[in-house]
């Protein structure tokens, strides 16, 4: 995977967090531990990607659920903390990315909003109710036998890991926040930024709060790749030498994309190379490798 240096670093945190998680160690903590990291950065820094690569790495099931796409208990249809345990159900580990955590309301006038709000924080917490999984007469035909033995285990919640994501935009909006210039295009030191935006966060009241509460101390920010990461990641690629045949400036191109695109710069920068004539080299094989018994599947609602 090629990743920039805030990427690595993020990554190799969370899969520190997850391996303590999954490990059992941090149950007999005298001090209930944090370990669920929180993304932070503007958008196209990679929050979703590095999530994926995370589950890849432990070969854990992939589950990304953001705000919009939570169907709270009591409504006709399954509701998302039943497909959560689902999910659990017959495999070793779960990497339950919750993302768009920016757009959890604070003092929400819907039922609905106050709802998944509420819901999140118990999942946050570890408190999905698996009794009623097991009591609930419209449930008990989905569940068989062997997958209520595994939801009557007191360990069940520990095989699922969870990562937090949001952008805060506003954060990140130097035009809006002319004072806090940390978002695309910024010439700041990566430390820097991420006190800016630390300090930025904690000045929001409510839910803001809560979710820092919530989550590891140490939250991760994704600053933008610069134009030299970004050249690097090109290079390895081989794209920059068919760049410089056909006289295409990465560097002027990527300085006017990445304050605009972030790390989708690159994409924008393959399009043009691939319309160009360029083709990626074939891929090597691969070994052929036994397969995990907990195998990753990506499963995005």
């Amino acid at each position: 995977m090629l990743l920039t240096h805030a990427q690595t670093t993020a990554a190799d945190r969370m899969e520190k967090l997850a391996r303590l998680y999954f490990s059992g160690l941090a149950i007999d903590s005298p001090i209930r531990p944090r370990l669920w990291p929180l993304l932070t950065g503007p958008t196209g820094a990679g929050k979703n990607h590095l999530a994926r690569l995370v589950a890849g790495r432990l070969r854990a099931r992939y589950l990304r659920l953001s705000y919009g796409d939570w169907i709270v208990q009591g409504f006709r249809q399954v509701s998302t903390l039943y497909n959560i345990i689902n999910a659990a159900l017959g495999v070793g580990r779960v990497v339950l990315h919750l993302d768009e955590l920016d757009k959890l309301p604070f003092e929400a006038p819907q039922e609905w909003s106050r709802a998944v709000t509420n819901e999140v924080w118990a999942v946050l917490d570890g408190d999905l109710p698996l009794e009623r999984f097991l009591t609930d007469p419209e449930l008990k035909s989905v569940v068989d036998d062997r997958a209520r033995a595994e939801l009557a285990r007191p360990d069940f919640f520990s095989r699922v890991f969870i990562i937090g994501s949001g952008t805060w935009q506003s954060v990140h909006d130097h035009a809006n926040r002319p004072a806090r210039i940390v978002g695309f295009g910024a010439q700041v030191a990566p430390a820097s930024a991420r006190r800016e935006v630390l300090d930025a966060l904690g000045e929001t009241r409510g839910i803001a709060s809560e979710l820092l509460a919530r989550f590891d101390g140490e939250i991760l920010f994704l600053s933008p790749p610069t134009v030299s990461e970004a050249l690097a990641i090109l290079e390895e690629l081989g794209i920059a030498d068919f760049s410089t045949r056909r006289r295409i400036d990465l560097a002027a191109l990527l300085a006017d994309l990445l304050p605009r695109q972030g790390f989708r710069a690159l994409e924008s920068v393959v399009t043009r190379v691939l319309l160009a004539g360029w083709r990626p080299p074939m891929p090597v094989p691969r070994p052929i490798e036994i397969p995990d018994p907990a195998p990753v599947i990506d499963e995005t609602w």
